[in-house]
């Protein structure tokens, strides 16, 4: 068994195919890339105000929301808005989801020596040797009526209430961002948590 783990660590890393394994990434939705572009306001949007469920999660609205949360908190702090990047997203969305399946909690991935660093997460998406940050949460979900945009506000909140994180968040040196949350459910805890995942980067 360790033997089929190094021969499968040595394969060349198909970062395409991992995100469309993801339940729900392949999925094509107006929240994907599209609404990226638009300048709609999370109050517009139907879709921002809808309520939270487990069971039928749209990953690609959360992803929006919180990119919409986080642009606030900039524009509260007069900080110029960061573009969305794709390839930052798709690497925010890898790292959450093997935090999900590998049950952790780190920027560090010691389960994947391919992922292992937040730099080399990026260079499968083409970026390198540029000023870049990560911000992880594991966020605690009650079922409680909560929508879309107001958990990714939560979730915000609580990177903004972190001085490391808030550093990132407010840093005027980047321009781009991509986030991504997906859901672990905690047996021992019986619980739902978000494992989020915002990568930054002045590209």
């Amino acid at each position: 068994m360790k033997t089929l783990w190094i021969l499968l660590a040595l394969l060349p890393f198909n970062a395409l195919q991992y995100l469309n394994n993801i339940n729900g990434f392949a999925h094509q939705s107006y929240f994907k890339q599209q609404a990226y572009s638009d300048s709609k306001k999370p109050e517009e949007t139907a879709e921002a105000n809808r309520l939270v469920n487990t069971e039928s999660y749209d990953i690609h609205l959360m992803n929006w929301c919180i990119f919409k949360a986080s642009e606030e908190v900039r524009n509260r702090h007069h900080a110029k808005q960061l573009q969305f990047s794709e390839a930052l997203r798709n690497a925010a969305m890898i790292h959450s989801n093997e935090m999900v399946i590998h049950s952790f909690y780190n920027h560090i991935n010691a389960k994947n020596s391919q992922l292992k660093t937040p730099e080399q997460r990026l260079h499968l998406f083409g970026i390198s040797n540029v000023e870049m940050a990560e911000n992880v949460h594991k966020f605690p979900f009650e079922n409680n009526g909560v929508s879309y945009i107001n958990l990714a506000r939560a979730i915000v909140k609580d990177f903004y209430d972190s001085p490391n994180h808030r550093k990132n968040l407010l840093n005027k040196n980047f321009n781009s961002i991509g986030c991504a949350a997906l859901w672990e459910f905690d047996k021992k805890e019986s619980y739902y948590f978000l494992k989020v995942t915002q990568c930054f980067a002045r590209l």
